[in-house]
């Protein structure tokens, strides 16, 4: 759940290329996430991603926002971090917008100034990434996301990996002349 360097978030860490732009990658599970070490001091930008359950974000992720953050609620290395918030569901109105606003609140909460989607680049992704995984919009019976889904999260993924470069940038550099 992060991004440092560039961004990111579970199990693996990686750069990409994003046109001039490189951004390394952490993707975590909440089981292995250390709050202070991955979000709070490496990541430029967080990203947190949950499925829809009963119209929200699955409460583990909730809860893991909740316990696992709680000690840095005044932490001043918050204080302008970039974030955002994806999700999945089961139906195109089955919650998805609430719960990435929920998400966004969550994060804002904390501080965390969210990049949002951009409308004009997908009708899926005005608020974060977000995908259907059931029929119609299911790519296939392999659990595979249909491509205008991950299309939407690729753009929203640049937008952020440049927010958090120029933020990068800026807090190096100083501001641009």
């Amino acid at each position: 759940a992060g991004s440092g360097g560039g961004s990111g978030g579970g199990g693996g860490s990686g750069g990409r290329a994003v046109g001039a732009l490189r951004a390394e990658v952490r993707v975590r599970s909440l089981m292995n996430v250390d709050v202070e070490q991955d979000v709070i001091e490496w990541a430029d930008a967080v990203l947190l991603g949950a499925p829809v359950h009963y119209g929200n974000a699955a409460a583990a992720l909730l809860s893991w926002v909740e316990e696992g953050w709680a000690p840095f609620w005044q932490d001043e290395r918050l204080d302008g971090k970039l974030g955002g918030a994806f999700a999945t569901a089961g139906g195109m109105a089955q919650g998805l917008e609430h719960a990435l606003t929920s998400l966004h609140r969550t994060l804002e909460s904390f501080r965390v100034q969210i990049v949002a989607g951009s409308p004009t680049s997908s009708s899926f992704g005005s608020y974060g990434a977000v995908a259907v995984t059931a029929p119609p919009f299911a790519a296939n019976r392999s659990g595979a996301i249909a491509p205008p889904f991950v299309e939407a999260a690729r753009l929203w993924g640049q937008r952020v990996a440049a927010a958090a470069a120029e933020r990068v940038r800026h807090r190096e550099q100083g501001p641009a002349t």
